[in-house]
């Protein structure tokens, strides 16, 4: 009687093992199937276009402010060369 309780248990935990691994294979599947899809391409290159946008607008901030400290700095020099 031990061993059939066992062994039901054995087959039940082995039995929950593989549902379980079988609905983590599909949930991958569909996640990698949905990636490759026209509609997960299109989101995939939406958010790349976004980041580029980003990218360039901080990219184009940094520059101005730059530029601005090097104006300053100019400025200043010519203003110390006149006044000195």
């Amino acid at each position: 009687m031990r061993r059939l309780v066992w062994t039901a248990f054995c087959l039940a935990l082995g039995a929950a093992a593989g549902l379980g691994l079988a609905v983590w294979a599909y949930r991958r599947f569909d996640a990698a199937k949905r990636a490759v899809s026209p509609g997960g391409i299109v989101q995939r290159l939406d958010q790349a276009v976004q980041a580029a946008g980003a990218f360039a607008e901080q990219a184009r901030r940094a520059a101005a402010e730059r530029e601005a400290e090097l104006r300053r700095a100019l400025l200043k020099t010519t203003d110390d060369r006149v006044t000195g």
